[in-house]
This record gives structure tokens, sequence and C-alpha cells, in this order.
């Protein structure tokens, strides 16, 4: 009889196709220009799913125990199998393996100063504004397409590191969550 019309040979298949899923998926959620923190918790249930639903219909055995120590007389221990063991995986290793900690922003090749500051408030719901900056400063090319920072502005004072040397004068940064001003 053919495999692929037995329920095992269903179900991997059902399995393989929840797998590519998950990788069209993560890869297109890779290539999103910045990711808030809404989004990446939505992207983190998805990916979790996904990948319990993959592991659901594989046979064999997957199996996770996690245990900790809330105080010195509490404990606390988690174990799954199967698709469940996977979901719990991806759930509990998520912002340690796929985001790191802080303010993380990506821009499009070619994107320039006053377009990344842009960015970056967009990213983080806020607005930013440029003062004193000349065209040519506001146009200049970032050399890099990855901002890490500990804060909105933190990757704003930083942004600067992306350019090449003398592109922008020294400025500031100053505001809030409400908007944010770079003075040159």
């Amino acid at each position: 009889m053919d495999p692929s019309t037995t329920t095992n040979g269903l179900r991997l298949w059902i399995g393989v196709a929840f797998l590519a899923a998950l990788v069209v998926f993560m890869m297109a959620a890779y290539w999103q220009r910045a990711v808030s923190a809404a989004q990446s918790q939505i992207l983190r249930l998805l990916a979790a799913l996904a990948a319990g639903m993959a592991a659901a219909t594989f046979s064999g055995e997957v199996a996770i125990r996690v245990a900790g120590q809330v105080s010195a007389a509490a404990n606390w221990s988690l174990a799954a199998t199967a698709g469940m063991a996977l979901f719990v995986l991806v759930w509990l290793t998520w912002k340690r393996a796929f985001n790191a900690p802080g303010f993380n922003v990506s821009f499009p090749a070619g994107c320039g100063f006053g377009e990344a500051a842009a960015l970056i408030g967009a990213a983080a719901a806020t607005h930013v504004t440029l003062h004193g900056f000349t065209p040519a400063e506001q146009a200049a090319v970032l050399t890099a397409q990855e901002l890490h920072g500990a804060s909105v502005a933190d990757a704003l004072a930083n942004l600067a590191t992306l350019l090449p040397a003398g592109a922008v004068r020294r400025y500031s940064v100053s505001g809030g969550a409400s908007g944010y001003l770079l003075r040159a």
C-alpha cells in the first residue's frame, strides 16, 4: 500500500505542510522592517502554535521538562510531550532566541538619516523631529541596516554610528513617549 494514503503518511504530509508554513512565516516576519512589542508577542504565539501543530503530526517522541524555583519554599515544574512540548519550547525561548533586549530596528538598504529617524519613531509609535540638520545630513545613507539600543532615545542617539564618519554633526536627543527631538 502506498504510504501517502495511510494515516501515518497523511499525518506526515500535514506536519511537513505546517513546518513549511512556519518557515515561510518566520522568513516573512524576519524581513519585516521593524517589529513592535505587540507584533513580537503575536509572532511568538503564532510560531509556537505552528511548531506545536507540526510536531503533533509527527510520529515519535518529543518531550520537554522545565523546572525552576520561585522562592526558597516554592518550586515550579512543567512537563509536556509531542506538539505541546514544542509549543512550550518556542514560547519559553522566544525572547532569548529571537529578540535582543531593548529597542531593535531594521532599515531598508539605501535608507537616509532622516528616514531612519522617522522609522524609529514609527516603530515606537511616536514622532521624531529633526531640528538644525542640513538636507545633505538628512539624506546621508546608512552603512548598516540594524540598530540595537536600550531604549528609543538610545537608538536615536546611536543612529549616527551607522553613518560614515562626519556625515552628520553631533546632535542631542530629548523627549519621551509623546515625541523626540534631535537637535544638531
